[in-house]
């Protein structure tokens, strides 16, 4: 019987209980990982760890707003208590913000984007460094988008009305790099997923004619779970392509 990639795993999965997140959190699941299932909707993170209960590993459901960093402190406190290490941090909590021209974008939404899709992911990353440090090992995943890596010429030639998430993606990006290079003498792996159009709630506005074409969320668990499978030693510092990432990373690794 072949050894599950996580077992004896701990593995953190923010914005938990719908989508992306949901989908993650089974697959870490299906692999052996005990899984902390954290999102500000306790009725949904309940319903993703019963799920994955059902799956024989142990889950814990956490009630946090990532973007508060005392609420990530207690996120991170309970889940020592209950399991006393943290192998994989899963960045997934994120907004899809406002849609508006420049001069109509109001200051408070401007903040909750920025603060929910980069500040949390900052925010959790500090909370479990430490542990991560004793342990001399970690996964961590930062949930990313194809906007925040995107040239001027491809923006001039399908423009986008995301501006506040595209900036807060960008900055994922670059936050992703410089966690790479300080946490590396640690043998913290940090990469960054871009799971490119999928199909969940963030899209909610799409037209149905365009969702039917947008990736599933099960469609990405496998990168996240290679990803969260590395080694102390592995690939660090990278953004990866979901749609790319087994030609990529894989077939080069053979």
């Amino acid at each position: 019987m072949n050894q599950k990639k996580l077992e004896g795993k701990v593995a953190i999965i923010t914005g938990g209980g719908t989508g992306l997140g949901r989908s993650i959190t089974l697959a870490f699941a299906e692999e052996g990982a005990s899984v902390v299932v954290v999102a500000r909707n306790l009725t949904e993170i309940e319903a993703v760890a019963q799920e994955a209960s059902s799956l024989k590993v142990k889950a814990l459901p956490i009630r946090a707003d990532v973007s508060k960093k005392k609420e990530v402190e207690e996120m991170v406190r309970k889940t020592l208590s209950e399991f006393e290490r943290i192998d994989i941090l899963m960045n997934n909590a994120g907004v899809g913000g406002p849609t508006d021209f420049v001069t109509e974008i109001k200051e408070e939404d401007w903040d909750s984007t920025i603060d929910i899709n980069l500040k949390g992911t900052f925010l959790c990353v500090q909370g479990v460094v430490p542990q991560m440090i004793k342990q001399k090992s970690g996964n961590i995943i930062n949930m990313s988008s194809g906007s925040g890596v995107k040239k001027k010429e491809d923006s001039f030639i399908a423009p986008t009305r995301s501006l506040v998430y595209n900036v807060s993606k960008a900055g994922v990006e670059m936050l992703t790099i410089a966690l790479a290079v300080q946490l590396n003498p640690y043998h913290i792996n940090v990469n960054a997923l871009r799971p490119g159009p999928t199909d969940t709630r963030i899209h909610a506005k799409t037209p149905a004619e365009k969702r039917a074409k947008m990736r599933k969320p099960d469609d990405i668990k496998k990168v996240a779970v290679f990803l969260a499978s590395q080694g102390p030693m592995g690939m660090t510092g990278e953004s990866i392509d979901a749609s790319s990432w087994e030609e990529t990373y894989l077939i080069r690794s053979t």
